[in-house]
């Protein structure tokens, strides 16, 4: 078994592929025609923004608004003169070809965005990585992996996904993401949780553990992945899936409509609340909240609200996330699921009281 970080929750069965974009391989050059050189670059920047600008009419169109910006930032990372305008005069001061330059000011990017405090920012390094890359391959003469064409149901497996790659791959053929790297705040994440397919990041070297046809079984919500399993755990994760996805059409019950009539606390545990609520449907659910360093005056970095059938369905997972110490802000993609004013009302009375 290997474990990593639960980043969209679900349970999935599958045959892997295991997708591998080529590396680039920058060698220094001293070139000559300056001019070509740059008309290089200029060249597969246009073609990039071309392809980013169809990229991001798609993901409008098939994902919305929001999925879509991160193909906006995209696009104005090609419009800064800070990355492209400094690859230029790299290539003009030092008489090196193209990719070289350019890669060279990426790394420099990348390099400072990893090292911030703040995770967000950090995960923003993928960003540059993605866009830069597609450029050099452009520049390079290699093929963007193109996942739209993908015909038969697969676990995929990468170092990380990108942007591009989630947005334009054949959604009704993906079970679910594996990556190397990648935390819960990533763009594979946060687009796997838009598009409801579960999901594991971080996994450091999931790579190199598993080739084509290797069947994988895994949990979105506790990071655990198993490499071709027995069958009484095919077994054991197929029940475990059809659990979730009755769990997940009961949500859709609960999504901005009926207002609690009442409510009371049915148990406090070391680290939670359970409480049953009675809507003014009649439906009684029961939702679990999850509390961490109440003693301190935090509620820690998330508040989870689970919730359930049952008490005994342990498999349920994340139905909505917040924030109480973090902005609610566009660019906080983490925490933009809204939950019914009734129980974000209910949660802060169950903060006030423990």
């Amino acid at each position: 078994m290997y474990k990593g970080t639960g980043a969209s929750p679900g349970i999935a069965l599958g045959r892997a592929l295991v997708i591998e974009h080529s590396e680039l391989v920058i060698e220094k050059k001293t070139i000559e025609n300056i001019d070509e050189e740059i008309q290089k670059l200029e060249s597969a920047v246009k073609v990039s923004k071309e392809e980013l600008t169809k990229v991001k009419e798609k993901a409008l169109a098939e994902l919305g608004e929001h999925e879509a910006e991160i193909f906006e930032a995209h696009l104005l990372v090609l419009e800064d003169p800070e990355l492209i305008g400094s690859a230029i005069s790299k290539i003009r001061d030092e008489k090196v070809n193209a990719d070289y330059a350019l890669n060279e000011i990426k790394e420099m990017f990348v390099a400072m965005f990893e090292s911030m405090d703040n995770e967000y920012m950090r995960e923003r390094a993928a960003d540059i990585k993605d866009v830069t890359n597609r450029v050099l391959r452009h520049i390079l003469g290699i093929k963007v992996v193109d996942l739209a064409g993908l015909d038969e149901e697969v676990v995929l497996i990468a170092h990380d996904l990108t942007p591009s790659d989630t947005a334009t791959m054949n959604k009704n053929m993906v079970l679910g993401f594996l990556t190397d790297i990648g935390g819960r705040t990533s763009h594979t994440a946060i687009m796997a949780r838009t598009l409801e397919i579960a999901a594991v990041v971080g996994l450091n070297d999931i790579t190199k553990k598993v080739k084509d046809g290797d069947y994988i079984v895994f949990n979105g919500d506790t990071g655990e992945v198993i490499v071709n399993p027995d069958e009484e755990t095919k077994a054991k994760y197929a029940s475990l899936k059809e659990e979730f996805e009755e769990y997940r059409k009961s949500l859709e019950l609960l999504k901005g409509q009926a207002s609690i009539t009442h409510y009371k606390v049915l148990e406090r545990l070391n680290d939670a609340t359970v409480v049953e609520v009675k809507l003014e449907t009649g439906r009684t659910h029961q939702i679990r909240v999850h509390m961490s360093h109440i003693g301190h005056g935090i509620i820690g970095d998330e508040l989870y609200g689970y919730v359930y059938e049952s008490l005994i369905n342990r498999q349920a997972l994340h139905a909505y996330s917040l924030s109480f110490n973090q902005p609610r802000t566009k660019e906080n993609l983490e925490f933009k699921a809204e939950l019914p004013n009734d129980i974000k009302n209910l949660i802060e009375k169950l903060r006030k009281n423990n």
